[in-house]
C-alpha cells in the first residue's frame, strides 16, 4: 500500500459513516442496498473486502447474510471491531484485496470490491484484484464493484 493511500484514509479521511454523511453519499448507499436487497440471494455467504467501515457489511448482515468483512487498513479493521454488532460478521481481518489466499477457492456466493479498484492505478493489479475475487467467488455467484477512471 502506498503511504498517499495510508495518509489519506488514516489523516485527512474519515471513511467510518461516509456513505450517511451528506444527502449524495446517503444516495450511493441507499442506491446500493436497493439493488443488493433485489439481487443477492438470502443468505448469502458474502466477501466484503474494501469494508471500510462497514457500512455494507453490518447491514448486508443484519438482512441475514454471512458476511466476512476485510479491509487494507487496521484503522477500518479496528473501527469495525469496534462496533456493537461486530459478533454479527463472520470475521474481520486486514487483508489486501491483491492477495486473497486466506481464503478457499469458490468460499463465497457474492463478494464485494466496493473500492480496491478506485485505488489501483496500474491495469495488472486491477486484473490480479478481479482474478482473486473471482477464485473465491464460487461458480455463478454475484461479483459486485465499483470502479472509478484514475
Amino acid at each position: 500500500m502506498s503511504d498517499e493511500l495510508r495518509l489519506h484514509y488514516e489523516e485527512n479521511y474519515e471513511e467510518d459513516g461516509r456513505l450517511r454523511c451528506s444527502y449524495g453519499h446517503s444516495i450511493e448507499f441507499l442506491t446500493t442496498i436497493h439493488y443488493f436487497d433485489k439481487i443477492l440471494p438470502p443468505n448469502s455467504s458474502i466477501l466484503d473486502m474494501c469494508a471500510g467501515g462497514g457500512e455494507y457489511a453490518f447491514y448486508l448482515a443484519s438482512k441475514g447474510h454471512k458476511v466476512f468483512a476485510c479491509d487494507l487498513l487496521e484503522k477500518h479493521v479496528n473501527i469495525m471491531c469496534g462496533k456493537p454488532d461486530a459478533s454479527k460478521l463472520m470475521g474481520i481481518e486486514v487483508v489486501n484485496a491483491l492477495d486473497l489466499s486466506r481464503f478457499d477457492e469458490d468460499s463465497f456466493d457474492v463478494v464485494l470490491c466496493m473500492g480496491a479498484l478506485y485505488h489501483l492505478f496500474d491495469p495488472t493489479e486491477r486484473e490480479k484484484c478481479i482474478a482473486e475475487s473471482l477464485r473465491v467467488l464460487k461458480n455463478g455467484g454475484i461479483f459486485a464493484f465499483a470502479y472509478g477512471k484514475p
